[in-house]
């Protein structure tokens, strides 16, 4: 999943971002009709119940800065490839996993919108702890762990889900600001962040190279090669290497590969000499006696034995 957080400075606005995340046609509803809602720490049913409890508990923070954030404003996005496994159920269970780790004696308000051609939580957390009025921060360290541990929530919990995001420093630097204002404007994963899905989810499965392309083809991306490069052509043009699928990956799978067959051949072996045994027991062999066949050298020389025990 993408995951953004976006700081608000003024408590005016809490009101406002409450409408737009409960507005009844934007939220996803299940068979009956019926929408749910996230809360957290936060005593109130209707939007000006929430909002007064927000607004109390702001009024108790302990240090005051002109540009202190009051609130947040985060969304967390899954890939076009989840819709058929997400539900209220996940959806709820990554909200929560979420606001706990990002602060669990924070106040939260949260919902889940289908309005779009794919699914998304909402969520306005306060900007200061419940009861103690602390000022709740995370720095850009704190937030790159508690993306990382949500997404390990998520694969350990969800794997069927297919949005993995690689958090690491050097991929956060080559996503193109144009890319990363788009995310951070819509709340919607780029297509190079789909792609990225797919090609985890492919990896995943395969057992080979060979497996790995064939399993891209059948999840509809095209392939291109241009001299010992590999790519996927879509909109736009991309190559392997940059989406971190280069030749190291790729060798990674080739050595499994070659382990997946030696592993296959020495079972093949061991089946055979179970079949032997096999034999051996319906034969009348006495269990324990080894039977092979013998060489021609060894038949001769056991011929010459039993003709020196007669004579």
């Amino acid at each position: 999943m993408i995951v953004k957080s976006m700081g608000r400075k003024a408590t005016s606005s809490i009101g406002s971002l409450l409408d737009y995340i409960l507005r009844d046609e934007a939220l996803l509803k299940d068979g009956k009709g019926n929408a749910r809602i996230l809360r957290h720490n936060v005593i109130g049913r209707t939007i000006p119940e929430m909002e007064k409890a927000l607004e109390e508990n702001e009024a108790n923070r302990r240090y005051h800065n002109k540009r202190s954030n009051k609130f947040y404003h985060d969304i967390l996005s899954f890939s076009l490839r989840d819709t058929p496994h997400l539900d209220m159920d996940k959806l709820e269970d990554l909200a929560r996993e979420y606001v706990r780790l990002r602060n669990e004696n924070s106040m939260a308000v949260g919902s889940f919108h289908g309005d779009r051609d794919h699914l998304h939580a909402h969520l306005l957390l306060s900007g200061v702890e419940i009861g103690s009025g602390e000022t709740i921060r995370v720095t850009r360290e704190e937030f790159k762990r508690i993306k990382i541990e949500l997404q390990e929530y998520q694969q350990r919990k969800y794997p069927e889900l297919v949005s993995v995001v690689e958090h690491s420093k050097k991929r956060e630097r080559d996503v193109p600001e144009k890319e990363f204002q788009l995310v951070e404007r819509t709340g919607k994963p780029s297509r190079k962040e789909d792609i990225r899905a797919i090609l985890h989810a492919s990896y995943e499965k395969a057992i080979s190279p060979d497996a790995f392309y064939k399993e891209l083809e059948q999840q509809g991306l095209t392939l291109y090669k241009r001299g010992h490069q590999m790519g996927i052509e879509d909109n736009r043009n991309y190559r392997l290497s940059t989406l971190g699928y280069g030749p190291e990956k790729l060798e990674e799978l080739e050595k499994s590969s070659d382990r997946m067959e030696e592993l296959a051949s020495l079972r093949g072996d061991k089946e055979s000499r179970a079949m032997s045994i096999d034999g051996r027991q319906e034969a009348g062999v006495p269990e324990g006696q080894v039977s092979y066949e013998a060489t021609s050298e060894e038949i001769a020389l056991e011929s010459s034995q039993q003709l020196g025990n007669e004579l």
